[in-house]
């Protein structure tokens, strides 16, 4: 088995039980983290969604690998966890897609529980209320699945998306053989 030399290693797997208060740095960059030196996602009525989406995610994913290697190696792990789940949700066009959320538990570490924590609290100030209330059926709301419900509510709404989802669900399905069953 390939093991990766302990030097190469980031701090944070490195003594993972000595937790958060251990790193100054990152510690010092999760205290002065602020809402307000992020920018919010505002998506105006007649804006085209996906594209103020992309903008927007393209400037957080800079701002998180900016403030430490910790918090952008966990923020692109996030990020790639509610992609994944996103292009699951794009192909699935059945009524079942909205069961679809990101389950992967990414806070392997207390560090990394304590990444999560403070970037949920950011996140739900700079998302729109409407994502946060959909976010509010579960007690245990990760990151990931904030993430990827921003996602879904961004885009793509475009108008060929919405047609083929109502040709899916309102057109009858011809059945290729007499036996075969349609489970609504």
């Amino acid at each position: 088995m390939y093991r990766i030399p302990e030097e190469r290693l980031s701090p944070a797997y490195l003594k993972p039980e000595e937790g958060i208060w251990d790193q100054s740095y990152l510690s010092r960059a999760l205290q002065q983290m602020k809402d307000s030196e992020i920018s919010k996602l505002r998506l105006p009525p007649g804006c085209n969604k996906p594209l103020e989406y992309e903008r927007w995610v393209q400037n957080l994913n800079t701002t998180m690998k900016g403030l430490h290697p910790e918090i952008g190696n966990y923020w692109t792990r996030l990020s790639s966890s509610a992609e994944k789940s996103y292009q699951m949700y794009l192909k699935e066009l059945s009524s079942t897609r909205v069961s679809i959320l990101p389950t992967e538990n990414l806070a392997r570490t207390s560090i990394e529980e304590r990444i999560e924590s403070r970037l949920k609290m950011m996140l739900t100030n700079i998302i729109p209320p409407i994502v946060i209330r959909q976010c509010d059926d579960r007690d245990d709301v990760t990151c990931a699945q904030i993430l990827y419900r921003t996602m879904v509510f961004a885009g793509p709404a475009s108008k060929e998306d919405r047609m083929r989802m109502m040709e899916t669900l309102t057109t009858p399905k011809i059945l290729s053989k007499p036996n075969e069953e349609i489970w609504f």
